[in-house]
């Protein structure tokens, strides 16, 4: 067992506290819907996008709360990355979690691959979940830090 600690969802980056939010996208396919946002943030050890909304512009979620957690291992190198989680058991900091239109959910198991370049700058990954029910999240994510003017 490890000592994997609750996200605190109250202590998301938001948008409109934090103008400087990375540029990129995250799409997640999730019981057969599509949910996307350019609402993104990432550094060597979290993966975050907020403001997940429907894609096809129906209602539900959109919200600073609609969100998605991936914590990285400790040691993830600013190179390739292909890692596994399980609730509870891996040396994440933080465990994985995703909450949508008001509802939060743990996965019980899942897996995240991609690649960080320029030294941390950037960042390509997918992510896949599995929840209690059976249901799969799948996290596509690309994003990069903006350039700090001066």
């Amino acid at each position: 067992m490890t000592t994997q600690q609750l996200y605190d969802f109250k202590k998301l980056p938001d948008s409109k506290r934090q103008p400087s939010f990375d540029i990129g996208e995250a799409n997640i396919v999730w019981q057969g819907k599509r949910l996307t946002s350019t609402i993104v943030f990432f550094s060597k050890g979290l993966i975050i996008a907020n403001y997940l909304k429907a894609a096809d512009g129906s209602h539900g979620g959109g919200t600073d709360n609609d969100a998605v957690v991936i914590c990285l291992l400790k040691d993830t190198p600013d190179s390739s990355f292909d890692q596994d989680y399980i609730r509870g058991v891996t040396p994440h900091h933080f465990g994985w979690a995703f909450q949508y239109a008001g509802v939060m959910y743990y996965p019980k198991s899942g897996s995240t691959s991609g690649t960080f370049k320029n030294g941390y700058r950037s960042i390509e990954s997918v992510t896949k979940m599995l929840f209690e029910d059976s249901a799969e999240l799948e996290l596509t994510f690309k994003a990069q830090k903006r350039i700090k003017k001066t």
